[in-house]
């Protein structure tokens, strides 16, 4: 508001600030009701939805922002012991009002749009045009960086770059009390970010140097600040739970941080690792900075002192064997996106290059639709580009079963039972305490709810995955299926020996053949159909295909095979891994035929829920030929029945 009134006279008549609040208010609309989408499609995750919502549901019952998915390496359960974020102080009354994750999509967007009014405004405060000043608008609002930290979960990262480029403004204005607040306040949200605020000081510092000879002392006191916190910080995670920094991955941060001696750092810098670590995945490392500086022209190149911020992230992309820090669709580029654009704006404001102001001037309109194109093809928007570049990048598909488990499931769960669930159905059920994805020792939930037609059945959990911990659950305490319907089970823990299902109906999974491992076999097109067809030549004993490991609640199938043509018989091998065999096969059917079309109807019984069902086929006694055209599982009846 104080910026406001302060800027009150000179955008009385600012277009381009109108344009502006415009975009910003479209932007934080558009990616509220996005990310909504994705949480509604059960396109969110634990982590760290769920993490930051369960962490601020129990801060307002009374916990001290507990949270039940980091348990496993964070035994007071409080976020505190793996991030320092006292930021959360200042979200939980906003939180408060509707204390529901949507509220954290909106708060998310709200803070990356308003970054880019404060943009426009440092953008004029340095004497930059209409124009340059909507363009360095336009392309924040259009980086993939920007889009990503807003379309992944939600992140406290995200109130980085507003808090960030607030306290750029009042360094500007010379202004270090009001800069000192703001400083303060970036360096709240997350351990990270004082060593990025604290590296942006002393460029600020060289560049003052530079220019004028002599450096106001306050810069120091700012400087201050984030070393404060980033060292307060990590005697804080140190008391909520060992070994601080564990979410770094740097190798040297990791071990040199209260594990082991300083001197590993050293060795680690001297010797090869260093640069073995640089070396891997070098070309994604490259493309992740290609893309960042690319929205911005690489017009910061021109103010290297103001992109001193960077260093500290670009040390860390470089020297990590983490993916996930420098893949595009994770929240990790609101670290750096203050330090960048005011890098840009920095350059504009100084550069003595005309051919770059004019450049921009001259093909405004060129720049702009190569911006809004490329964002569409490289950002978490784009059709082409999907999840394996990072969650962002995940879209929404909100269909029956999304609202079935929305409406029926979720509601069935009492309030009050503790509760062991998958990655993306935890933040549908995140307001209560007692739910977990990963259970310790000394818990055992009343009740089970896995969904195996949602993907995050499969999500790997700390070294396990959600499958296996009910496996063992189910071996060791007494359960009973209180529902198997549209690929939902839910167990309550019971003493009754009763083990059949309050509610049942059959299911149906069919096997894809585009997710099986072909061999001796292809895949051909006949009348909108898929054949898998084995290949001519194939000897008795060679595999024609096998997969696709997929995960399957127990109960009683009846297997629909059929052949558009089989000549000779194969083997049919069914496998799943289950705790109590050290054999995978669970069934064994040989299939003959003589060059026709052939059906069969196979029975299999699955005990517990298996994360690995796969389907082996092997040419046996006079095989010549055979080509597939569906195998279906039906679910007919629960287990034990």
């Amino acid at each position: 508001m104080f910026l406001m009134k302060r800027f009150r006279g000179k955008l009385q008549n600012d277009k381009g600030f109108l344009i502006t609040v415009a975009l910003t208010i479209a932007y934080v609309i558009l990616l509220t009701f996005y990310s909504i989408l994705k949480h509604y499609s059960f396109k969110t995750y634990a982590h760290d939805l769920g993490i930051y919502s369960q962490a601020l549901n129990t801060f307002l019952k009374g916990d001290f922002f507990y949270e039940t998915p980091d348990l496993i390496h964070n035994p007071s359960g409080s976020f505190f012991g793996v991030h320092f974020s006292p930021i959360l102080f200042m979200i939980v009354p906003l939180y408060a009002i509707y204390p529901h994750p949507e509220t954290l999509f909106f708060i998310q967007s709200l803070f990356l749009g308003l970054a880019a009014i404060l943009l426009y405004l440092l953008s004029r405060h340095l004497r930059l045009s209409q124009r340059l000043s909507l363009m360095v608008v336009t392309s924040y609002l259009l980086h993939p960086y920007t889009h990503a930290v807003n379309l992944y979960d939600f992140h406290v990262h995200a109130l980085a770059p507003f808090l960030l480029l607030m306290t750029f403004f009042f360094m500007e204005e010379k202004n270090f009390i009001k800069a000192c607040i703001f400083l303060m306040l970036a360096s709240s949200v997350i351990e990270a970010v004082p060593i990025i605020a604290a590296f942006s000081v002393i460029g600020f510092i060289l560049r003052e140097k530079r220019q004028k000879g002599r450096v106001n002392k306050s810069l120091f006191g700012l400087l201050i600040i984030p070393v404060a916190f980033f060292i307060l910080g990590v005697h804080v995670m140190d008391i909520f739970a060992p070994c601080p920094l564990k979410s770094f991955s740097i190798p040297f941060l990791m071990k040199s941080m209260g594990s082991t001696s300083p001197h590993e750092l050293m060795n680690f810098l001297l010797s090869r690792r260093i640069f073995e670590s640089i070396l891997y995945d070098i070309p994604l490392k490259i493309a992740y900075w290609i893309i960042a500086f690319a929205f911005v022209l690489f017009i910061p190149m021109f103010s290297v002192l103001d992109l001193f911020g960077l260093i500290p992230w670009l040390i860390y992309t470089l020297t990590t064997l983490n993916r996930n820090l420098y893949l595009p669709g994770f929240q990790y580029g609101a670290l750096f996106l203050a330090p960048l654009y005011y890098a840009t704006v920095r350059a504009l404001a100084e550069c003595k290059r005309n051919r770059i102001i004019s450049f921009c001037l001259n093909n405004y309109v060129k720049v702009i639709s190569l911006l809004v194109v490329l964002s569409l093809l490289i950002g978490p928007f784009s059709p082409v580009i999907n999840a394996a570049y990072g969650s962002a990048y995940v879209k929404p598909h909100i269909d029956e079963h999304s609202n079935f488990l929305m409406k029926e499931i979720i509601p069935a769960i009492p309030m009050n039972g503790s509760l062991l669930v998958q990655s993306d159905i935890f933040p549908h059920v995140c307001n209560r305490r007692d739910v977990y994805i990963w259970v310790p020792k000394d818990v055992v939930p009343e009740w089970i709810l896995l969904d195996f037609k949602l993907e995050g059945i499969k999500v790997p959990i700390w070294n396990t995955t959600i499958i296996r911990q009910v496996q063992r659950l189910l071996l060791k305490e007494k359960y009973r299926v209180f529902l198997m319907k549209n690929g939902v089970v839910i167990w309550r823990r019971e003493k009754s020996k009763n083990l059949a299902a309050t509610i049942f109906s059959e299911d149906e999974y069919v096997l894809d053949f585009k997710r099986l491992s072909l061999v001796k076999a292809t895949l051909q097109s006949s009348n909108s159909n898929i054949l898998l067809v084995s290949k001519p030549n194939v000897s008795i004993g060679e595999t024609l295909w096998y997969g696709p490991y997929i995960a399957l609640p127990p109960g009683r199938y009846v297997i629909d095979v059929s052949f558009a043509r089989i000549n000779g018989c194969i083997r049919l091998l069914l496998l799943a891994t289950l705790p109590d065999k050290s054999n995978k096969l669970l069934r064994s059917y040989q299939l003959c035929g003589n060059n026709s079309p052939r059906e069969w109807l196979l029975s299999l019984e699955i005990p517990m829920p298996v994360e690995d069902f796969e389907v082996v086929a092997i040419s046996s006694i006079n095989f010549t030929y055979c080509s597939l055209k569906q195998l279906r599982l039906h679910l007919v009846s629960p287990p034990y029945e």
